[in-house]
């Protein structure tokens, strides 16, 4: 009877979100506010990052010419590909913070721009617990969400400032002295901050703690452990 009771009341429910023109996942019934609101974050903080690799490949198109196949959409495809569920985002067997301060460091050979976003990739799907989808006994972490935001900060920093032997900038980004001024890289920025900053409020109020503020100066270009 109790087999016979679930059926029906997981048959109404189907009936319910068909109804209202929904349409119903079975995983939905696993998932509470704050899983819904992780997932969108996470999601939103990708496709952010995704859209950071186009552009600092059309500003540095020689790094794209690093790769066996030198097309933008390929990278974006390969970097995409690379996210597993539980499982870090390595990179030249590194992740997170020290795969960005490998591409960080002026005698890299590789492709410094799929290695930097890579790298905020890595951070971020280790600052969300290694998940693509939040379900109900699913926690986050919200010290790692501000330490990841942190780190977003750090980055873009040194991404404006870092020169290499000759003077010149490892990678070209934000425009101010052309004939155009280009603010997209500061605004896309911003706005990954805010997310995580967000979450980490979110995760906070969750979990009844507090998030502890790191002591950190940019200028000292030193990425936060996560």
């Amino acid at each position: 009877m109790k087999k016979k009771a679930l059926f029906s009341l997981f048959l109404l429910l189907s009936l319910l979100m068909v109804g209202c023109g929904s349409p119903f996942n079975v995983k939905q019934l696993g998932k509470a506010d704050i899983d819904f609101v992780a997932d969108s974050h996470r999601k939103a903080v990708e496709e952010g990052l995704y859209d950071m690799m186009v552009k600092l490949y059309q500003r540095n198109p020689r790094e794209l010419q690093k790769q066996l196949e030198p097309t933008i959409d390929a990278q974006v495809n390969r970097l995409k590909a690379s996210l597993a569920n539980g499982a870090p985002l390595l990179i030249d067997g590194r992740e997170g913070v020290e795969l960005l301060n490998h591409a960080f460091n002026e005698y890299y050979e590789g492709d410094r721009v799929f290695t930097l976003v890579g790298g905020l990739l890595s951070m971020i799907h280790k600052s969300y617990g290694y998940h693509t989808e939040f379900f109900l006994f699913d926690k986050l972490d919200e010290q790692k969400l501000y330490n990841s935001a942190r780190n977003i900060e750090i980055f873009s920093w040194r991404l404006r400032t870092e020169t290499d032997t000759r003077g010149e900038l490892l990678l070209l980004s934000t425009e101010l002295n052309g004939p155009e001024i280009n603010l997209s890289f500061e605004r896309l920025v911003a706005k990954l901050i805010s997310m995580q900053d967000m979450m980490a409020l979110i995760a906070a109020d969750q979990n009844r703690r507090t998030v502890n503020s790191v002591a950190h100066s940019v200028a000292q270009a030193v990425f936060v452990p996560l």
